[in-house]
């Protein structure tokens, strides 16, 4: 099964929900945007947790950007004569997405690099 991630801004958590005494499932959402042609567009995904990974989200502040690594699944079923498909994406972890706050690669650097060893070094400089 593949397996995929995204990041984005968490803006709700439900609560847990028994679906039946053998299987309990939560969803929670996050906020993606996407900019196209100067115009910011906004996603709302939502994402399942079963079973014991329901407390994923537990320590989880809303707001805050986090990475979700998910699979998507897909399910067939029939319900009085009808054939119908439901897919869902079931999140097998959550964690804060550090790279969100890091600056990016083309910000100047916090302290200057030396290319050379500078010319107020010599060789006597021993440092014990």
């Amino acid at each position: 099964m593949a397996s995929f991630s995204i990041a984005g801004k968490l803006i709700l958590i439900e609560p847990p929900v028994p679906v039946s005494e053998k299987f309990i499932k939560r969803n929670f959402v996050i906020e993606t945007s996407e900019e196209f042609h100067g115009e910011k567009f906004f996603e709302f995904i939502t994402f399942s947790l079963t079973q014991s990974k329901i407390t994923l989200v537990d320590l989880c502040e809303i707001g805050k950007i986090y990475k979700v690594n998910f699979n998507v699944r897909g399910r067939k079923f029939e319900k009085d004569g009808k054939l119908g498909y439901f897919n869902s994406l079931e999140c097998w972890s959550i964690a804060p997405d550090y790279a969100a706050g890091l600056p990016s690669a083309a910000s100047p650097k916090p302290y200057p690099v030396a290319d050379s060893v500078s010319a107020t070094t010599s060789p006597d400089d021993i440092p014990y």
